[in-house]
């Protein structure tokens, strides 16, 4: 019985050097995704009582709050659900931090992989 679900968003607006994971640098399918992935929750979720909720990528900052929120209404949450969004700093603006809050995430993965500018160029970071 499931009692932790991760959901992969596989889309970024750029792919850095290092990932390895499954991304594609092209955000145009996203709602084609997001329907998919509904379709599939709905299919194959049997209404566990989720501990745990964790959104990874990926960018899935990307998602707009109200998707995101499409996907955390199919599930049964318990009460001290944790709901984790990995976020990519240059996304983290305080209106989308505020709406994703709003809807229950509470808590962050925040891709920070240095603070120096020159390691994140070299890598093909998006932030600063």
């Amino acid at each position: 019985m499931a009692k932790s679900v991760y959901i992969h968003i596989p889309f970024c607006k750029s792919k850095c050097k290092y990932c390895s994971f499954i991304s594609y640098a092209d955000t145009a399918k996203i709602s084609e995704y997001i329907l998919a992935l509904e379709k599939e929750i709905k299919n194959y979720y049997q209404k566990e009582n989720l501990k745990t909720l964790y959104f990874g990528g990926g960018t899935p900052s990307l998602i707009s709050s109200q998707n995101l929120n499409k996907i955390i209404k199919l599930f049964n949450l318990a009460p001290e659900c944790e709901i984790t969004l990995e976020i990519n700093p240059d996304d983290a603006s305080k209106d989308y931090l505020q709406s994703v809050f709003d809807i229950g995430v509470n808590r962050l993965s925040i891709g920070s992989q240095s603070f120096n500018d020159e390691i994140l160029k070299l890598i093909a970071r998006r932030h600063s």
